[in-house]
């Protein structure tokens, strides 16, 4: 996953783990505190989406949906396919 993502989710409120060593203001996303980022793993992703959503495979990449939506991208990980649905989900509550 890469920094951006991973910081959209913490941004977002997902609650990401923290990795021993990281600053104390929260995740260390990217390893620049000399640990392992504490990227979400695609069954934590998975459980915060909750049921009702599907993730494909294809030749173009995967994808994740709730029931019936039309498909806007393809991701190179099911992890991002799976992340972008949980932000997509969660936007509202930003306001």
């Amino acid at each position: 996953m890469n920094y951006e993502l991973c910081k959209s989710l913490k941004d977002a409120g997902f609650p990401l783990h923290r990795s021993v060593g990281c600053p104390d203001d929260g995740c260390c996303v990217c390893g620049a505190c000399g640990s392992e980022p504490c990227e979400p793993t695609l069954p934590e992703l998975i459980e915060a989406c909750g049921a009702g959503f599907k993730l494909f495979s294809h030749t173009e990449g995967y994808v994740a949906l709730r029931e019936a939506e039309k498909i806007e991208r393809f991701y190179d990980t099911p992890e991002e396919a799976v992340a972008r649905l949980w932000l997509a989900l969660n936007k509202h509550e930003d306001t």
